[in-house]
């Protein structure tokens, strides 16, 4: 949280709330890495590993808003 900034209750339940999706795009971001690890067909890791920056992509912004918030994004 940033020097001396208390979060008010709506934004500390929305960084809350963040902070389970970072969370959650963290976990489908391992998932993606071992799906396209095992992956023969072309076309499909392909698709695969799209996704994995997409999600690396969300996980970030989510990061930055929680930031932005007041919350704290290093233990993320």
């Amino acid at each position: 949280m940033a020097a001396g900034k208390t979060l008010n209750e709506r934004d500390a339940k929305l960084v809350k709330w963040l902070g389970e999706a970072h969370g959650k795009e963290a976990e489908l971001e391992a998932d993606l890495t071992a799906h396209i690890a095992q992956t023969q067909k072309q076309a499909y890791k392909k698709r695969l590993q799209q996704h994995l920056k997409e999600t690396r992509d969300h996980k970030r912004r989510v990061a930055a808003r929680i930031k932005q918030l007041g919350g704290a994004t290093e233990l993320l």
